[in-house]
């Protein structure tokens, strides 16, 4: 069993911060920086895969930097692999953003709305017992920097996470 794992995070800064939607802006809701962010959304991640009092700290070393993870009673290890492999895939994707590029500045420029780069940092991962489909995140999800915060009113006392009447 694993209790603590380190990960060296690749990528420079300008990457890891365009890979975690990080902006100065984000240094008024506490997250002061980019290794304090990068470790926010990997402690959303622990306690939504069910990893309570399991934690995450991330530092920044020469121009690098590294995630540890440690928990006093759960096994990490798949950790060591699923975090680098998320990181690689978002790579991908903001590589084909950029290859893109153009084409989405038309589409801003039409619509007059912005558009923010952001992946689905903070949900689970170790633990996964669905298929998750994801579109384009609320407003919400990158103001409280977190992917599943969002509370809706759909009618009648319903919210989008009331699943009630769908239950035989």
């Amino acid at each position: 069993m694993q209790n603590t794992i380190d990960i060296s995070l690749e990528g420079d800064e300008k990457f890891l911060a365009q890979l975690f939607s990080f902006t100065s802006e984000k240094s008024a809701s506490g997250l002061t920086n980019l290794e304090t962010f990068i470790g926010h959304f990997v402690n959303q991640t622990l306690q939504r895969d069910g990893l309570f009092g399991a934690w995450a700290k991330v530092w920044k070393i020469d121009t690098g930097y590294n995630l540890k993870i440690s928990s006093p009673h759960h096994d990490l290890s798949r950790y060591s692999t699923a975090i680098p492999e998320f990181i690689a895939a978002g790579g991908l994707a903001l590589e084909i953003l950029q290859q893109n590029q153009e084409k989405l500045d038309e589409v801003i420029k039409s619509t007059g709305k912005p558009m923010q780069f952001i992946l689905p940092w903070g949900l689970a991962l170790g633990k996964v017992k669905s298929v998750q489909m994801l579109h384009f995140p609320p407003i919400e999800a990158f103001i409280y920097s977190d992917y599943i915060f969002f509370h809706l009113p759909i009618g009648a006392g319903k919210t989008c996470w009331d699943t009630t009447d769908l239950i035989p």
